[in-house]
């Protein structure tokens, strides 16, 4: 009924409860439920289980700087410990560490290496390094379906409700979490957050909002919460990701909807080219104008074309080209067999034969690994 006491600790819920199952206990955030799923993994098992999700440990992102977090070993705990850290106290982690934790349960069970850079191609079109793809099975796939649903479920019937998208399924996790003063949590100062994933059953984004020192409302379901949902619905449209036919459809502009596109983002600004269609056009990149019209047509597979046939392939399509490297197409956006409209714009990269046999390799997806980390939450952050 709302508290439970450890040692001679008493923690509480915000609200009292009475009996929970464990997703009631991820819907409401119990800190008493969760108290009571640490004490029956135990101090090693949970200590195991954090680090197995690679708290307490650098992710390695190509970026400097970053540090491990807090996660004192197990026999270093207090009696408390195994109660406090279950729902998120004693315990230090990165906004990175979170991200890539939670991507682990939206990809179905595997902690990966996060990155910015996915791969460098010079201005000749020659591959300068790749990334390696790297990522560790922590979780049978039914545990991580399991744990889906139950996210899911705190959007549908608990505390980040205010996430739920219109069109799409998502999960997350609200987080309201007490900020540290000279040693002791604050009772004043807090740090609100939601991080979720989208869409159902398949995800493609996943997005952490954190709000510091929130004023008048405190709760990461509050105030943390609508800023997902605005962030997760529109870039979901961005990425022309269809809505779910078993849900009720988003609310779209008549204009939009008459006029036939897959571009599902209502009232959007035209995102502007890579190349501006004034002034100089930067050495190595060609922009190729078009009309605009309301036809669509299915985008080809440039692949291992020269720059030349591109060209003339996207002439008879009517669709806007933008170009950079020399060589051979090797990489594509959007993918091959995509809806476009006439007078969309295409990316093209192209490069050189060194470049062109690497990707060839059998076994290596050609596609640039950037365009996989956004076809499921394997890479911490994706680029607008």
């Amino acid at each position: 009924m709302g508290s439970i006491t450890i040692g001679k600790h008493v923690f509480h819920d915000h609200k009292p409860y009475g009996l929970l199952t464990f997703n009631q206990i991820l819907e409401f955030s119990s800190n008493v439920g969760a108290a009571k799923l640490g004490l029956r993994l135990g101090e090693q098992r949970l200590h195991d289980a954090l680090c197995s999700f690679g708290f307490g440990s650098k992710t390695n992102v190509d970026l400097p700087g970053e540090i491990a977090g807090l996660v004192r070993d197990w026999r270093q705990w207090s009696g408390l410990s195994v109660g406090a850290i279950s729902f998120g106290q004693e315990i230090g982690v990165t906004s990175l560490q979170i991200l890539r934790a939670v991507n682990a349960i939206a990809n179905g069970g595997y902690r990966t290496r996060p990155s910015v850079v996915d791969r460098v191609i010079d201005q000749r079109g020659d591959l300068v390094r790749v990334r390696t793809q790297e990522r560790t099975r922590i979780m049978s796939p039914e545990t991580a379906r399991a744990v889906r649903e139950a996210f899911e479920g705190v959007i549908l019937r608990g505390t980040g409700h205010r996430a739920a998208l219109e069109g799409y399924r998502a999960a997350g996790k609200t987080g309201t979490a007490q900020k540290t003063i000279d040693g002791r949590y604050s009772n004043t100062k807090y740090l609100a957050s939601f991080i979720g994933f989208a869409p159902l059953p398949a995800p493609r984004i996943s997005v952490l909002v954190q709000i510091d020192e929130p004023q008048g409302m405190i709760y990461g379901g509050d105030v943390a919460a609508p800023v997902f949902q605005r962030i997760a619905q529109e870039t979901l449209l961005q990425l022309r990701v269809p809505p779910d036919k078993t849900l009720p459809l988003p609310k779209f502009n008549a204009t939009v909807a008459d006029a036939g596109t897959e571009d599902f983002l209502p009232n959007a600004s035209p995102v502007a080219p890579l190349v501006a269609s004034g002034g100089d056009t930067p050495a190595g990149e060609t922009a190729i104008k078009m009309r605009v019209g309301t036809e669509t047509a299915v985008m080809p597979d440039f692949r291992g074309l020269a720059k030349r046939k591109v060209v003339d392939r996207c002439l008879e399509l009517g669709i806007q080209m933008q170009a950079s490297g020399s060589g051979i197409a090797v990489f594509q956006a959007p993918p091959p067999g995509t809806t476009i409209t006439v007078g969309d714009t295409c990316s093209v990269t192209f490069a050189r034969n060194n470049t062109a046999a690497f990707l060839k390799v059998p076994g290596v997806d050609p596609r640039p690994r950037l365009q996989q980390a956004i076809s499921t939450p394997q890479s911490a952050a994706v680029k607008q």
